[in-house]
């Protein structure tokens, strides 16, 4: 018996009808055919809706049937364990990569007393996982013990988690401090064991924990203490900020883990961006208005002076480097000068972020905070961290970390083993390298696609491009001309996939179909996104809609368009990043740290790639899809990015398009 509601998704509870018990949504009351009764302070009963057939060759194996590909990935994994190696795999869609990683990683975490971290960029995942887990102590009959983590914020009841990350960071340290927070003071002695007993969904321990007055996230930590496996975000383990929070509250060394990396193309970025934070004037303008103290005013004016001098330093639309002491040694004097009792550099932080706590508190926001961290990180110095002066997009200073492999390299050595994968890790080598894996330790794989080459033909369309020097309306009508096509041939929903908003922009004012647009723009919600996966689903049964999103957006990477919901995938042009400083740093560092010409492929082909991958992928998630996948740009066909796709993966002239996708979809 299911546990949510089928018209809400809600939680269900129990209330008694008669002489027994009735489940019933207290969101929506069943579509308001029924309404709340008494309650009976109960834990619910966990789903128990699988009937895994299982398979007697692999142990927690799920299914009966083991795909093609599958059972070599599942080996790999063991052996990666085995040897304490980290594995790299090129995992395509369908493969079954989920099941395929934690299978091993479980069977040897509880033989060898290891915790299975599996770490996910997307809530999506994180429900995959858990599903998997379900099905896996389903068939094994073994004690899997399960949590399910995401932000603290995210997963707080109170009012507090409406706030700004920095003000519910301090909001919640003081109110845990001075013990106000009914949550987490109530202590549930029954929480925790029942977390070991059930595998739940983050949302149902959320719930849960929520009727009976606990705070969730100090119930996950505790459950986590004893867990098999714990499914998080990747700031939990690679966050420096979060990392050791999460180390010291699970009680373990990192040594013990298991690490399964989801949507591992994602990594690289994600670390870059824990190193990044910017600071501008009016930030700057707005945390001096916080300070009452004036000596503090004076200094923090004074810090103004010298940012607004760096600023003018450079040109209009122009960036140039910068070192930290450019800034902080004329701060550091200023300090002095200051006529504070501490004139050192760590009280003055200290007593801004007493100044931001005191205004959260108050329920206001703070860019006293803002300024506080940046200072504690812009005077850090790290192998690969850049600071740039820039007068682009507005007048900033900022820091950014160039090189993850900084990061990444001290905290997989300490692993037990590691699995990195997704579906567009490619070429495995690249990430490995990125990361900064040795080579002795690490194993590089690349597994065939399960599902037949003729389900999901590539054409290349040779007579457009949106290269820079040949763009303009006539090249944008082209374009157009060749969506509205493909349109035409393609009897279901068709998703184009821009290069950037602009471009988007550009070729829509020509696109002319009989298909229903459906426009993703920058400032698009979560909800309005969810509202174009509806409207599509509803357009299916039709004529089907066209959908015109960017590559690198959410729509193009974090949206699971099942049940064939694509027919057609259109990729319009390279999304190449644009040219930057901090473009041509990361070239350069990457020349040297690689060898020369290595840079460009590292820093700016292939994470561009990955991204056409990504949206290549979103059309066929099952062996049964069919959809076919146009690019739309001659450059496709050069060696420097053909390079950048598996090598059986096959390209067909787009010459006679509309003859060739209605062959297809007749076929």
């Amino acid at each position: 018996m299911s546990m949510f509601c089928p018209d809400c998704r809600g939680l269900l509870k129990v209330k008694k009808k008669g002489s027994g018990n009735e489940k019933y949504c207290p969101k929506c009351a069943g579509a308001g055919t029924h309404q709340p009764e008494e309650l009976i302070e109960d834990f619910p009963v966990m789903p128990q809706n699988f009937d895994p057939l299982g398979n007697p060759d692999i142990p927690f194996f799920p299914f009966a049937q083991v795909r093609p590909g599958q059972d070599q990935f599942i080996l790999d994994v063991g052996q990666s364990i085995a040897e304490r190696k980290h594995l790299f795999a090129y995992a395509p869609t369908g493969i079954g990569k989920t099941v395929a990683a934690l299978v091993p990683a479980v069977e040897a975490s509880l033989r060898m007393n290891k915790v299975v971290c599996f770490l996910t960029s997307k809530q999506s995942q994180h429900h995959i996982a858990i599903e998997t887990l379900r099905q896996m102590k389903a068939v094994s009959g073994k004690d899997i013990r399960v949590v399910d983590l995401i932000s603290k914020q995210a997963m707080c009841p109170s009012d507090i988690s409406e706030e700004f990350p920095a003000a519910f960071r301090m909001l919640c340290f003081s109110s845990i401090m001075d013990k106000s927070c009914k949550y987490h003071s109530n202590n549930d002695p029954h929480m925790v064991k029942f977390v070991h007993s059930n595998i739940m969904h983050v949302e149902e321990l959320k719930d849960l924990s929520t009727r009976r007055q606990t705070c969730t996230h100090k119930v996950a930590m505790e459950a986590a203490k004893e867990a098999n496996v714990i499914v998080c975000d990747y700031n939990h383990i690679f966050d420096p900020v979060v990392r050791p929070q999460m180390l010291e509250a699970f009680d373990r060394p990192l040594e013990d883990f298991i690490i399964i990396v989801d949507e591992a193309h994602n990594l690289p970025d994600r670390i870059r961006g824990y190193y990044t934070m910017s600071l501008t004037p009016n930030i700057l303008d707005e945390a001096i208005s916080e300070v009452k103290d004036r000596n503090l005013e004076a200094v923090l004016k004074g810090l103004g002076k010298d940012l607004t001098a760096l600023l003018d330093s450079v040109d209009v639309n122009k960036e140039e480097l910068t070192e930290s002491g450019a800034l902080l040694d004329k701060f550091k004097k200023r300090l002095e000068m200051g006529f504070i009792e501490k004139s050192d550099l760590d009280t003055f932080i200290g007593d801004l972020q007493k100044i931001a706590q005191k205004r959260y508190t108050d329920g206001r926001n703070s860019q006293a905070a803002q300024v506080a961290e940046f200072l504690d990180h812009f005077r850090k110095e790290m192998n690969g961290l850049i600071r740039i002066i820039s007068k682009k997009d507005g007048s900033l200073l900022y820091y950014r970390l160039l090189d993850p492999s900084v990061v990444a390299e001290p905290i997989f050595s300490q692993f037990h083993s590691s699995v990195v994968m997704s579906g567009t890790l490619y070429p495995t080598q690249v990430y490995g390298d990125i990361l900064g894996i040795p080579d002795g330790k690490r194993m590089l794989k690349t597994y065939k696609s399960p599902f037949p080459e003729e389900n999901r033909p590539v054409f290349v369309a040779e007579d457009v491009t949106t290269l820079y020097s040949q763009r303009g309306d006539a090249m944008y009508r082209k374009i157009a001309a060749r969506i509205n096509e493909a349109s035409s041939a393609v009897p279901g929903n068709v998703a184009v996939f821009f290069q950037s908003y602009g471009m988007l922009k550009n070729i829509l004012q020509h696109v002319k179909t009989t298909k229903q647009n459906i426009i993703e723009s920058r400032e698009s919600s979560k909800a309005e996104k969810r509202s174009m996966v509806s409207n599509l689903i509803k357009l299916k049964a039709g004529n089907g809609g066209l959908l015109l999103a960017v590559m690198g957006g959410s729509m193009s990477e974090g949206i699971d368009y099942k049940d064939n919901l694509l027919d057609c995938v259109i990729v319009v042009g390279l999304p190449l990043a644009p040219p930057s400083l901090e473009q041509d740093m990361l070239i350069k560092y990457y020349d040297t740290k690689f060898g020369y010409g290595n840079g460009r492929d590292y820093g700016y082909t292939y994470p561009a790639m990955s991204r056409v991958l990504q949206s290549m992928g979103r059309c066929i998630r099952s062996e049964t899809d069919r959809a076919a996948v146009i690019l739309m740009d001659k450059r496709f066909l050069y060696p420097m990015y053909r390079k950048c796709f598996p090598g059986d993966m096959v390209f067909k002239s787009a010459d006679n398009l509309d003859t060739r996708l209605r062959a297809f979809f007749r076929g």
